[in-house]
C-alpha cells in the first residue's frame, strides 16, 4: 500500500494552519522520523510529504489507544445510555459541517 502524499499546502489546509506553520510542523515530524518529504517530480518548487513507517506505527497505536478508551467508557454505560449516545452521535454525523471534517481515503 503506497503512503498517501500531500503537498505542503494540502497538509496546511487539512490541519487548518498557515503554510509557514505547516512547514515548521513538517520539519519537526521529518526530524523525528515520523514523516518524509520530497520534491515533486513535475514541479521541483513543490514539496510532497507523507508519513514514514514510524509515523504510521504511531498513528496506529494512537488509534488503538483511543478505541480502547472509548470501549472502556461505553462498557460503563447502560443499554439505554448507549442507545442515547448512538442516537446523538448519528445526528451529529448528519450535520454538513461535521461530515465535511471526515478524513478522506483509507484509514492509516
Amino acid at each position: 500500500d503506497q503512503p498517501r502524499e500531500l503537498t505542503l499546502k494540502e497538509a496546511a489546509e487539512l490541519v487548518h494552519v498557515s503554510l509557514p506553520a505547516a512547514s515548521r510542523m513538517v520539519d519537526d515530524l521529518v526530524r523525528r522520523g515520523f514523516a518524509q518529504r520530497r520534491e515533486d517530480e513535475e514541479d521541483r518548487r513543490m514539496k510532497r510529504v507523507c508519513l514514514s513507517d514510524g509515523g504510521r506505527t504511531v498513528i496506529r497505536r494512537l488509534n488503538a489507544a483511543r478505541l480502547s478508551g472509548l470501549e472502556q467508557f461505553t462498557a460503563t454505560l447502560t443499554t439505554g445510555e448507549r442507545r442515547s449516545l448512538a442516537s446523538a452521535l448519528s445526528k451529529l454525523l448528519q450535520r454538513e459541517d461535521v461530515a465535511a471534517c471526515r478524513p478522506e481515503g483509507p484509514a492509516v
